[in-house]
């Protein structure tokens, strides 16, 4: 699906002549929407939402919204006058193939027909603030993607580009390595089979940032190992831990078992067409399968979407939601013709793993990898609200740069967001995504936003 098209982000100024960033797609409302929910009505008369389109030659604005045609054979609606959320996913996904989201559509066939109206689920405050932050600090290349972990249900998608041939919608492409981020997998199955816990103390040799196979493969004991617990490990990313935690404790069979549990390389129930990530390596070869389980290998990609997913276990009681658009679709006449079903997820690693990859990723923010961008954020009123993460950066080629990643999770109370924030560096970082994300939850964890 390298050919699927941005949702494209959305922008209240039309920002002509600021600097905003090449090829960067937004939609953009003209009304001001409703809080998360977003009532869009379709037809160029009421154009709810418009395409903006920035490029070297300038901009050019058009009505975005538009009415699609879904055709239901007639008995069927007679039947039953409900859509499935495969039916959806063909209006929606052809919509996100053009840069355009149907906001109006035509159910039936030539001989009955009915419009309906689509209800989304985008955030408009979180999509707004994404947006700002990936203006401000210009990266090369950006995503931003999150979702409702207990409902699935879509609250931003953001794809940023500096200059080039336009690649897509980026928060929806598996094309970036995982790097580190793939310790989330490693973790919870360790975990899950009851191989490691938090506190697993396993020896090493040399930089935790290094991996190399005297480090693994022909490991001994001498007066420089170091030893850390997996909390530890987890929170400064120590690739020799978890390469010998992926062969000792895990095996290479069984940590393809749960990457597949976690959404790699398989596909997952939703109401419009997306890319999950793909891990390739020999589950035989003990030195394939540390580069695998440490994530230091570009042959395990990602998209930042799937990346939000994993997060959202962790706080969603080891669930993998299904992501969806979609919450509602109503006639014109008020029936109601679709309505999401509310379905918890896929059961993927039991709620005690769930909860011990809580401990590790809150710890990433707390001192690890993560602790210089979130240390203000923990100083501040905001210390009541649960954080969690995991860093990831290495080398990819499509684009060509370096790929930095922060996935995690925030809550208090009942309010609770899974998310992940990718930057693609050319030549030199611009900003940190865990930067990025503190400033994020900064905002959506605000008194107005909480309040509301």
């Amino acid at each position: 699906m390298d050919n699927l098209k941005q949702i494209f982000r959305k922008s209240r100024n039309s920002r002509v002549g600021r600097g905003q960033a090449n090829h960067a797609i937004r939609l953009r409302p003209t009304v001001p929407p409703k809080p998360k929910k977003w009532k869009v009505r379709g037809g160029l008369t009421h154009p709810a939402y418009w395409l903006k389109m920035s490029g070297v030659a300038g901009i050019a604005v058009v009505a975005l919204t538009w009415a699609s045609t879904l055709e239901v054979p007639e008995e069927r609606l007679q039947l039953s006058w409900t859509l499935t959320a495969d039916d959806l996913a063909r209006v929606v996904t052809p919509g996100l193939d053009e840069g355009q989201l149907p906001g109006q559509i035509n159910i039936g066939d030539q001989n009955l027909s009915f419009e309906a109206e689509i209800t989304y689920t985008f955030d408009h405050k979180l999509q707004q603030e994404a947006e700002r932050l990936f203006d401000r600090y210009q990266p090369d290349y950006g995503a931003f993607a999150a979702i409702d972990p207990d409902s699935g249900e879509v609250l931003a998608l953001v794809s940023h580009q500096k200059s080039g041939p336009p690649l897509g919608n980026l928060a929806l492409q598996a094309r970036f390595p995982a790097a580190s981020v793939f310790k989330i997998v490693t973790a919870a199955a360790a975990i899950d089979l009851g191989k490691a816990s938090p506190g697993t103390v396993i020896p090493f040799n040399g930089k935790s940032t290094t991996l190399y196979k005297s480090q693994v493969l022909r490991h001994k004991n001498n007066k420089w190992t170091r030893r850390s617990t997996l909390t530890k490990a987890f929170s400064q990313s120590s690739n020799p831990y978890f390469a010998r935690l992926g062969i000792e404790r895990v095996g290479g069979e069984r940590l393809n078992y749960y990457a597949a549990q976690l959404g790699f390389n398989r596909g997952l129930k939703s109401d419009f067409l997306f890319e999950l990530g793909t891990t390739e390596f020999e589950a035989e070869d003990k030195w394939s399968t540390a580069e695998v389980a440490s994530g230091f290998t570009e042959n395990t990609l990602i998209s930042p979407l799937h990346g939000a997913l994993l997060a959202a276990t962790a706080i969603n009681s080891g669930r993998l939601p299904h992501p969806h658009l979609v919450t509602a679709v109503e006639r014109a006449d008020g029936v109601l013709v679709y309505s999401d079903s509310g379905e918890p997820g896929e059961q993927v690693i039991k709620p005690k793993t769930a909860s011990s990859l809580r401990v590790l990723m809150s710890e990433t923010v707390k001192s690890g990898t993560a602790r210089k961008e979130f240390s203000r954020f923990f100083k501040s009123h905001r210390k009541s609200v649960e954080v969690g993460g995991k860093t990831g950066r290495l080398s990819g080629h499509s684009p060509e740069g370096t790929n930095n990643w922060f996935v995690g999770y925030a809550m208090l109370k009942d309010r609770r967001i899974a998310f992940a924030i990718l930057t693609v560096d050319v030549e030199k970082w611009q900003v940190r995504p865990a930067t990025l994300a503190n400033q994020i939850l900064r905002s959506y964890f605000s008194s107005q936003s909480v309040a509301g």
